[in-house]
Order: structure tokens, then C-alpha cells, then sequence
């Protein structure tokens, strides 16, 4: 516009016209300098590894000139260094719209898309150019990598092998012939290559960052003592990495985790600070940290730190959320800042469940409230609401009591106790005396025998994952909810968590299924768990995938196998419902003969194990069917059956008798 206006200009007024000539050429002769001043100075600190300045100095030569190409590839160089995966892509789509063919710009953007796991949009985006050329020396590695970050080894080894004698066999190439070995099992021979390129660039850290991982792929596939040895020489390249430049991220971070696979806290927590002081905001950095001081002492005020500041970063890692509770659970007070905040948390979750009418989701939500502010008047309240709503009445009556005692002046909560206390003693269990009511609550004698289950920790598919302890800590959590749980007898592993009995996995503390583990776990007869169940598990991005299988050791056989997927904020709360709710529907119903009576048999289970009136009992006496009945009354743990031959059952059968009955199908829901 200025130039079509400046030839009348120019007719007028050509001294000015003239003078705005020169300070236009001026104005963009300094922008263009300016640009290439501080695109120089970007590049120098990328050189020197200054990620933080060399992000600002691109960022302002982009300000000066969006279509430079030049400085927004030196951008998201910058920006993925910082971890701002999201810039990058951003400056890299710029390049690649303003250059559709730069293949450095479409090698950025699928290394950095596989790094995100979005698999797919990497093979899209280099589908085009190896089209034209399948073996472009510039995209066919990258090719290759996407393929082994996505799990396909076995075509990635195939496609390299077949290219390997058209492809210029530089660095690059070389490092990944040496990858795809190990990849495919051949340590022996990718050993070689590592140390041939070792030799040939001895000042390179990332020579040294690559061994190191070649190594722990190597520990990966192997187990006991090999594994440790393959992993402290994994720290040892990674040391030599660090040694070559200090600042060197990935080897800092997974030197850091080795100390930590071999309990060697204290120099985690050393190569841990220097990758906060980079990265103060890095929630993985944080978590590792404060496991690493928890470690250390169970009850750190700096792990207290971490933990707060990782909420505040994150309030949407169900990881981090939960191992902040059950530190806070386990060693603050209820008035502690962060506990509250916990609780406060649980509370707004319970109340946004309930409303989308995800009763249970909800449940588990208000569980959690009330463990970490167990005497808030609010959430006593809403607990009471929910055990009156689930028929859970002895521990809807015993919390009506504790309110009576704790809010003498509200009157409600005394005529509350007077009403529900005569229509319990209608009840079945009352009226057999297996329940009474003391000065204290409902004193139970109920007799129950639910199914012993043992739940081992689930073994982690990722090796030093990002989150360090999420077997230990989502086993703790199942467990945690079955032990509550009435239908099941929950074995308690996580107190013997510290004894030497068992084979402990040294990076998370889980406990996994082994033979030794299995065998050091006794019930209090003495005697061998019948029902176990082990998994694995895997926690990337906000998804959480589980797989879990239960086996009948008394039948030596596996009685069924399920996976869990959850995503999201709630994402480990759904997972340990459904987890536990599959479990428990997968063992056989069971109880025991109570009372043997004139006309019928009181059974230890109720309607929360399945047994409503009409349900069909069998009865055994060892392995000897003695006879059935049909339930013709029950309450929540106790039901009274009538044998179907009176007189046969009633004389065969005794008290402890076993008893038996099919599980009702589930009704379909809509939560």
C-alpha cells in the first residue's frame, strides 16, 4: 500500500517522499540486523546447551520476523529442550506451512509426536516424503525410530536390514544398526558397535546417553544379579555423559533413577536438584524427588514440599494425588494445610460424581474424604446419608451414635437412634442374637468367613518409569478398598512390606508374584492363600491400563483374566472399583453354617454376598454334597435357610458346614 501511494506522494512532496524512502529501507535494514543478531545469539546458547536463553533470543527474532524459517526451527529446538512439546509443534507446523519440504522441520515434528506416543501423525507425516524416496537419508532413521518407540521391532528390524546396504552408513545409521540389534535380542553384537562409536567419539555425551540406554534395554530383558550389573554399567556411561557436559539432561534423569534402583537416595536427590534448578516445574522431576526423600525418611517435611508443589502444578495425576494423601494420612495432622486441601478435593469429587449419578465413583471419592478429615461435620453427614442409602445399617447406626455424642444439641440425631433402633431388632440377626446393642454401638458376632484373597503388587510394563512406585502404590489402594469391602477377607501385605522374607523389586518397593513371595504368606491358620490375583499395569499420559488374573490354588486353576482401562482425573479411583468389584465377582460364593435350628440353618452371609430370599444353598460337609435349601429370609449378613428334605439335612448337618450358591448375574446399570 505504501509503495502504490508513494509515487503521487513523490509528486507532491519529494523531499519527504524521499526522506520516508530512506527510513523505510533503514527501518528494515535494523529489523532484518536485529533478527540475525538474535538468532546468533540464539544458536550460540543452543551450542552451549543455555535452552532457557536461547528460547528467548528465537522467540524474539520470531517477534521481529514471523517468516523466518531459521528462527523458528532454532525455536522449537529451544522449546523441546524446555519440555514445551506444544510450542514446538506449533513453530515446526509454521516452518512446514511457510516450507512444506524442509526435512529438517518434518524430522523434528515426528521425533517429537512419537515422544508424545501419538505414533500414528509421525508415520503420516513422513509417509509423503518416503514415498517419493523410501530410503531418504534424512527420514528413513527417523522412520525407524517411530517404528521401535511404537512397539513394531520386529518390522523395524526387517525394513532396516532390507535398506542397510542402500543407506550411507554414517553416525546416525550406525547407532541405529547398534539399536536395532538390541532391539532384537542381539546384545552381543549391538555391544560392539556401542563400543567401536565410543572409541571413535570419546568427548560426545550422547554417544555415552545412548550406551547407557542401550544398557538398560539390556537389563530390561534380563533378570537377578545380570540386571544389576547391566544397570550400574548403564550409571556408568550415563556418569561419563555427565562428566562430558554437566547439564545433560536424560543422562542427569536416568542417573538418577539407577541410584535409585539401588537405594542410593541421597545422589538421586543430588542429580535430582540439578534438574529442578533447569526445570523447577517438571512434575517428574518433583515425584522422584519426593520418593526419593520418602525413601530415605517416610516422614519428610521436603517430600511434604515436593508433594504440594506437584498438586499445584498437577491436580490431575492420580498418581501424585494419592501418594499425597496417603503421606498426608499416614504422618499429618487433620489440620494440616495440605491434608485439607486433600480432603477439600475428594469432597468437590464426591458432590460432581454424585450429581452425573456415578454412585460409586462417588463412594470411593467421600471414602477418601472422610479418611483424610475424618471429624469434619460435613462429611460425617454425607457418610451417614450414603451407609443409610446402601442398607449398610451397623455402620449407619454406630456413626448415628458417634453424631448423638458429638452434636448433643441437635435432637434429630437422638430420634434417628430411637426409630432405627426398633426396626433393628426385627431383624434377623438381631432376633438371633448375633448382634446387640451396647453402650457403644452395635457389638457384631456375625461369624462371617468371607474368601480370603491375596492381591500382589502389579508389575510395571514400563522399566524406571516416570512415576516410581505406581505398583506398590495402586496395590496399596486395592487392597485398601477390599479390606473395607464385607464380601472379601483381604490379606494384609502391605505390613510385612519391610520384613527380608520377601523379593521386593528394589526401583518401585512393589511386591510381585513370585514363588518365594507367594510361599511367605500364610493366613492365620497357617495355611496357604487360596485366591491370588497378579498383574501388570502401565500409566502414560492421563491413561491407565491394567491386567490382571486370579488363580484357585486350592484348584490349581485360573478362574479368569480381565483388563481395566481408565482415563483422567479419576482414572486410578475407577480402576480400583472395577478392579475389586471383577475380582470379587470371579470367586465362588461361600459361607458356612452359623446355627443349625429346629426347621432351618442360619448361614454367616447375607445380601451384600448374593443371597436374597429365594436363593439356592447347597450344603457340604468336605467334599460331600449333604443336601439344599432355599433362603426365606436374610438381612445384610446373615439369611436363614429351609432344606428342601428337612429331616435328611437337619440330621447330616452340623455347624462350620460349608455353603454354597450361585451369583446372581449383575443388573445392568447406567453409571
Amino acid at each position: 500500500m505504501i509503495r502504490s501511494l508513494l509515487p503521487n506522494f513523490q509528486k507532491k512532496c519529494p523531499i519527504k517522499a524521499a526522506f520516508l524512502l530512506v527510513c523505510i529501507v533503514f527501518s528494515s535494514s535494523l529489523l532484518s540486523k536485529q533478527t540475525i543478531d538474535w538468532i546468533k545469539d540464539g544458536e550460540a546458547a543452543l551450542s552451549n546447551r543455555n535452552y532457557p536463553l536461547a528460547y528467548d533470543s528465537f522467540r524474539e527474532a520470531v517477534n521481529l520476523n514471523p517468516l523466518s524459517v531459521r528462527s523458528r526451527m532454532g525455536l522449537s529446538e529451544a522449546a523441546l529442550k524446555l519440555h514445551k512439546e506444544k510450542e514446538a509443534l506449533q513453530s515446526l507446523d509454521k516452518v512446514l506451512e511457510l516450507e512444506p519440504k524442509n526435512k529438517k522441520a518434518v524430522r523434528e515434528k515426528a521425533s517429537t509426536l512419537a515422544k508424545l506416543g501419538r505414533y500414528e501423525e509421525a508415520f503420516n507425516i513422513l509417509k509423503p516424503f518416503l514415498e517419493e524416496d523410501k530410503y531418504d537419508a534424512d527420514l528413513f532413521p527417523i522412520y525407524i525410530e517411530v517404528q521401535l518407540a511404537s512397539g513394531k521391532t520386529q518390522k523395524a528390524s526387517y525394513e532396516f536390514h532390507s535398506a542397510f546396504s542402500r543407506i550411507p552408513k554414517n553416525k546416525e545409521i550406525r547407532m541405529l544398526e547398534a539399536k536395532v540389534a538390541a532391539f532384537d535380542g542381539n546384545f552381543s553384537k549391538a555391544a560392539a558397535l556401542r563400543n567401536q562409536l565410543e572409541s571413535e567419539s570419546s568427548d560426545d555425551p550422547g554417544i555415552f546417553l545412548e550406551s547407557g540406554k542401550f544398557l538398560l534395554l539390556w537389563a530390561e530383558k534380563s533378570q537377578g544379579s545380570k540386571r544389576d550389573s547391566k544397570i550400574a554399567e548403564a550409571a556408568e556411561k550415563f556418569e561419563r555423559s555427565v562428566s562430558l557436559h554437566p547439564n545433560e539432561e536424560e543422562s542427569l534423569k536416568l542417573l538418577a533413577k539407577t541410584r535409585i534402583y539401588f537405594g542410593r537416595y541421597s545422589e538421586a536427590e543430588e542429580y535430582l536438584n540439578r534438574l529442578l534448578v533447569l526445570f523447577p516445574t517438571s512434575t517428574e522431576y518433583l515425584y522422584l524427588r519426593s520418593y526419593s526423600r520418602l525413601r530415605r525418611d517416610p516422614a519428610s517435611r521436603e517430600a511434604r514440599a515436593d508433594l504440594e508443589k506437584l498438586i499445584s502444578l498437577d491436580d490431575i495425576d492420580p498418581i501424585a494425588r494419592n501418594r499425597a494423601e496417603l503421606y498426608s494420612i499416614e504422618n499429618l495432622p487433620e489440620g494440616n494445610s495440605l491434608r485439607r486441601i486433600l480432603g477439600e478435593y475428594r469432597l468437590q469429587r464426591f458432590r460432581s460424581n454424585r450429581n452425573s449419578f456415578l454412585y460409586d465413583l462417588a463412594w470411593y471419592h467421600l471414602i477418601r474424604a472422610k479418611e483424610l478429615l475424618p471429624n469434619r461435620p460435613e462429611i460425617l453427614v454425607l457418610t451417614l446419608e450414603e451407609y443409610k442409602r446402601r442398607g449398610m445399617f451397623p455402620n449407619y447406626f454406630n456413626l448415628l451414635l458417634q453424631l448423638r455424642d458429638k452434636f448433643p444439641d441437635n435432637k434429630k440425631y437422638g430420634y434417628s437412634v430411637e426409630n432405627n433402633l426398633e426396626g433393628f431388632k426385627t431383624t434377623l440377626s438381631y432376633r438371633e442374637g448375633l448382634v446387640k446393642i451396647g453402650e457403644f454401638g452395635i457389638q457384631e458376632d456375625y461369624g462371617r468367613t468371607p474368601p480370603e484373597l491375596l492381591v500382589f503388587d502389579p508389575e510395571d510394563e514400563e522399566f524406571l518409569a516416570k512415576h516410581s512406585d505406581t505398583p506398590a502404590l495402586v496395590g496399596k489402594i486395592i487392597r485398601h478398598f477390599l479390606s473395607i469391602d464385607p464380601r472379601i477377607r483381604n490379606t494384609d501385605l502391605d505390613s510385612n512390606r519391610k520384613t527380608d522374607t520377601f523379593d521386593i523389586e528394589p526401583y518401585s518397593g512393589a511386591i510381585y508374584k513370585t514363588e518365594k513371595n507367594y510361599s511367605s504368606i500364610k493366613n492365620p491358620r497357617g495355611e496357604n492363600i487360596r485366591f491370588v490375583a497378579s498383574g501388570k499395569i502401565s500409566f502414560k499420559g492421563d491413561t491407565l491400563r491394567m491386567e490382571w488374573s486370579l488363580r484357585d490354588h486350592k484348584e490349581e486353576k485360573i478362574l479368569g483374566k480381565f483388563r481395566i482401562y481408565a482415563k483422567g482425573r479419576d482414572a486410578l479411583a475407577e480402576a480400583a472399583l472395577r478392579t475389586r468389584d471383577k475380582l470379587i465377582s470371579l470367586i465362588p460364593s461361600s459361607g458356612k453354617v452359623h446355627r443349625v435350628k429346629a426347621d432351618s440353618v442360619i448361614v454367616n452371609a447375607g445380601i451384600v454376598d448374593g443371597l436374597s430370599k429365594g436363593t439356592t444353598v447347597y450344603f457340604f460337609n468336605s467334599a460331600n454334597l449333604i443336601g439344599e435349601g432355599t433362603v426365606t429370609e436374610s438381612d445384610l449378613y446373615t439369611a436363614k435357610v429351609t432344606p428342601k428334605n428337612t429331616d435328611s439335612l437337619l440330621r447330616n448337618i452340623a455347624v462350620g458346614n460349608k455353603a454354597y450358591w450361585k451369583k446372581a448375574e449383575p443388573a445392568p446399570t447406567t453409571n
